[in-house]
């Protein structure tokens, strides 16, 4: 009596070793969350900083590809500048000279003669009516720099350019000295062009900024200015990072960050460039960078999905077991057996699931692994692999749970028998196509024989075939290659007979009383990957259609797997 008031006192939950595995469950699903989350936020930070840096690669090429072409151009200036011609001063022979050079160099609007006091003569033109020696950048080039000014509109033919300067120098006995200029209007459109070529996807804009953080090149015409009608500065924006961007464009600040532009998240790169005061950025969508995360995204929260199956599971088989327990309680006498069953069961359970889950969650991590680790080395063919990869992992996993869902669904008696008139011919035909494209990667061919007509017969066809595939994939699984598998249909007055046969590995004749029951697995099926839970369910699914199923087999000869149910071409009473 002792032992049996003690028996009731575990039964009422205080067992602690149930607790233990309970807790030890918990303890592996989580850690097995925080690994994956882990893996994927840093998986995640990594391409994300290489998408980044590809971005800001590409403006950097931009960016190159201007200073390059400003710098050939600057050459150019200073050359023609250090000519004998015009170091005379007199544009009656510098002016045929520049005007040759004009005529020569496409890239050049016009050449200039600027002396000191800011009069100046322009190619095919001659001496203009203005003075220039307020200009900023003519100051720059009578102080001795080769310069490039901002946008102005030309005072002599009122288009918008940009001007090369560069000084004239003479050396007398004593100093080197600055006596003219040599300036060379450039169209603006050159630069522009080059500016607007960069992109990132929809949506994507470039724009530039020039010394005092105004836009000279945008988009929309109506933020740019020029010398004479300048555009707002970005530093006096109401945005307080679209101010935070251009301030550090104009420090020369090369990077690429984060930020909202006009009620929208984008990412901004911006570089600087070296042969004028200016600095180029690109706009880009958040959402183009971060769609290239998506592959990643589904499957970490693919991975979460299954772990919070599986949470559901244990919680659902908790229930289950609270159930039975209750019942244990009114046959108290029984409860030793059937609890020692019980413990066997949960055993099996975890033995097997924590086996099965192993394996594709070592492939996910390791293959996570890899990726952040050789990120920088795996071209996108090596990462579309990696990815199958970790798919084909999650799918192993969700099978698993499926199989134990309709187990469960079938022990609380949620999966219920619901027949009506369906084509059982068109249902084989069905079944054994969609397998015989699995046979063939082990060279198996699946030969399907029907004796009679079976068009409407009065099923479930939901559980009939959900049974037949359950079958016809072990006799594939255990077959040997080059071998073939039978689905053979005949009938009698009062039942359906179903035989699949193959040429296998055979069961046991000591395995074959316990092959239907749950976690049960053939004695010599160790090598080959199961849980031991289709048979059981194909058992029930059977029996739930008022059928059974029976097996004949022997070791390295195969198995014969026969299923019978109603055969019934009308409505029953």
């Amino acid at each position: 009596m002792a032992d049996l008031r003690r028996m009731k006192f575990k039964h009422r939950g205080f067992n602690p070793k149930k607790i233990i595995i309970r807790l030890s469950i918990v303890t592996i699903v989580f850690m097995m969350w925080g690994g994956a989350y882990y893996s994927y936020r840093s998986a995640r930070k990594l391409i994300l900083e290489t998408l980044k840096e590809a971005a800001l690669v590409q403006v950097q090429e931009g960016v190159d590809k201007i200073d390059t072409w400003l710098a050939v151009r600057k050459s150019e200036v200073s050359t023609i500048a250090n000519s004998t011609s015009l170091k005379t001063l007199d544009w009656t022979i510098a002016g045929p000279y520049l005007e040759a050079e004009a005529d020569r160099i496409e890239e050049f609007y016009h050449f200039a003669l600027v002396f000191p006091s800011g009069e100046y003569y322009v190619t095919h033109i001659g001496k203009v009516d203005a003075n220039v020696r307020d200009r900023p950048h003519i100051q720059m080039g009578l102080s001795g720099k080769v310069t490039v000014s901002n946008p102005l509109i030309s005072r002599v033919y009122g288009i918008p350019l940009i001007i090369v300067v560069a000084p004239i120098w003479v050396d007398s006995t004593f100093q080197r000295k600055v006596i003219g200029l040599n300036t060379a209007g450039i169209d603006i459109n050159r630069l522009s062009n080059v500016v607007k070529e960069l992109g990132y996807g929809e949506h994507s804009y470039a724009f530039a900024l020039n010394s005092e953080g105004a836009p000279i090149i945008h988009p929309d015409s109506s933020k740019t200015g020029t010398l004479e009608m300048p555009a707002q500065s970005f530093l006096e924006s109401e945005s307080d990072d679209l101010r935070t961007i251009a301030k550090q464009m104009v420090e020369g600040i090369k990077k690429i960050e984060l930020a909202t532009i006009d009620n929208e998240s984008v990412f901004v790169a911006q570089v600087p460039l070296r042969e004028a005061d200016w600095s180029i950025a690109l706009v880009i969508p958040r959402r183009n960078i971060e769609e290239k995360l998506r592959p990643l995204d589904l499957m970490f929260f693919t991975i979460i999905g299954l772990v919070g199956a599986f949470i559901i599971l244990l919680i659902r088989l908790q229930e289950v077991e609270k159930t039975q327990l209750k019942f244990i309680e009114t046959k108290l006498r029984n409860t030793l057996k059937q609890e020692k069953e019980i413990n066997q069961l949960k055993s099996q359970f975890v033995n097997i699931t924590s086996h099965e889950f192993r394996n594709p969650v070592a492939s996910i991590s390791l293959t996570i692994q890899n990726l952040i680790k050789y990120a920088d080395r795996y071209d996108d063919q090596k990462k579309q692999k990696s990815y199958k990869k970790i798919l084909q992992a999650c799918n192993q996993m969700r099978d698993l749970l499926d199989e134990l869902l309709i187990l469960a669904r079938l022990e609380s008696g949620k999966l219920t028998y619901k027949p009506d008139f369906h084509n059982f011919n068109a249902l084989c035909q069905e079944i054994c196509n969609e397998f015989e494209l699995i046979g063939k990667q082990k060279l198996i061919d699946v030969d399907l024989k029907v004796d009679g007509n079976y068009d409407c017969l009065w099923m479930d066809k939901k559980l009939i075939a959900m049974a037949l595939r359950n079958i016809i994939s072990n006799a594939i699984k255990y077959s040997y290659e080059d071998s073939t598998v039978c689905f053979a249909v005949s009938r009698n007055a009062s039942f359906v007979s179903v035989q699949i046969s193959d040429h296998g590995i055979g069961i046991a004749e000591k395995d074959i009383e316990n092959i239907f029951q749950s976690f049960q697995r053939g004695s010599n099926s160790e090598s080959i990957q199961g849980t031991g839970l289709g048979l059981s369910i194909t058992k029930q699914v059977i029996e739930l259609c008022g059928g059974l199923i029976t097996v004949e087999s022997s070791i390295e000869q195969g198995s014969v797997f026969t299923v019978k149910f109603p055969y019934t071409t009308s409505t029953p009473n």
